[in-house]
């Protein structure tokens, strides 16, 4: 299970280094459906490469109004907005467009379902543009993870953001061991943390 997927079961059975490791050996190709509905095309695009691969999976059930997912994309929008734009690793999206979902904090929401990325797309360039702010999301440690990969490829392409901020995994604070929902609270990735962070900066 990516990130804390196994909860309760304790860092033994958690994954929240596996992307970072593995990214590093050659030609290695990292990919992470966003939901269960993702996982068919993103697994044909997986048997497409020639290559070393890892697919990474972890629970999300997908809003309807996101349906279908026919067609594989590296880096996928699912929401429009104007203040923020929020890139995402893997089913923690489901927790940011909850955040979204309030109102108070409009956004463009993009997932990404494979990792390292060549590019970022022409609608995520025009989004950093225009919003100016950044929030990467992943439940997964800073190092080696989507916010480092991602801040370096922006930086290449002379794409800078006025604001750069990342909420990631951030092991295992008190000590303690709960379901996912305890362990994405205690890491600032449940829905509440996303919006209070989207909303003071």
């Amino acid at each position: 299970g990516g990130g804390y997927g196994y909860g309760i079961m304790g860092a033994t059975h958690h994954a929240i280094e596996d992307i970072g490791v593995l990214s590093g050996f050659s030609h290695m190709k990292c990919f992470v459906p966003f939901a269960n509905e993702a996982v068919e095309s993103v697994a044909n695009e997986m048997m497409k490469y020639q290559g070393p691969s890892y697919l990474r999976l972890g629970f999300g059930l997908a809003p309807k109004s996101l349906m279908p997912f026919d067609q594989y994309q590296p880096i996928q929008q699912l929401r429009t907005g104007e203040r923020w734009t929020v890139i995402v690793l893997g089913p923690v999206v489901m927790n940011a467009l909850q955040a979204l979902d309030s109102g108070s904090v409009s956004a463009d929401v993009f997932v990404v379902n494979e990792l390292p990325l060549s590019a970022p797309t022409p609608q995520l360039e025009a989004s950093i543009r225009k919003t100016g702010k950044v929030l990467v999301v992943e439940e997964h440690v800073s190092r080696g993870g989507l916010g480092e990969h991602l801040a370096l490829l922006l930086c290449k392409r002379n794409l800078v953001p006025k604001h750069f901020s990342s909420l990631c995994a951030q092991g295992y604070p008190s000590g303690l061991y709960g379901n996912q929902a305890f362990h994405q609270t205690e890491s600032n990735l449940d829905p509440q943390s996303i919006l209070h962070h989207l909303s003071s900066v």
